[in-house]
């Protein structure tokens, strides 16, 4: 049976303290180390385009998107 009674901030910290063991959980596992390896590997990605991209820029196209040289 559900218990309407209790106040509703009893309720919110009990909430809030299962989030915070979830979370705490998630940190300590094996899946959060594999998605900050897979989001450092995007963004690496991420980057390595866009300065591939930036590279291959002749100075008025540099211009062109940047408004100034490259230098």
């Amino acid at each position: 049976m559900i218990d309407n009674t209790r106040p509703m901030d009893e309720l919110l910290l009990e909430y809030e303290a299962e989030l915070e063991a979830k979370s705490k959980a998630y940190l300590a596992s094996p899946q959060c180390a594999i998605d900050d390896a897979r989001r450092a590997a995007k963004s690496k990605l991420e980057n390595d385009r866009r300065e591939a991209w930036e590279a291959s820029l002749t100075p008025e196209q540099w211009h062109h998107h940047f408004g100034e040289d490259e230098d």
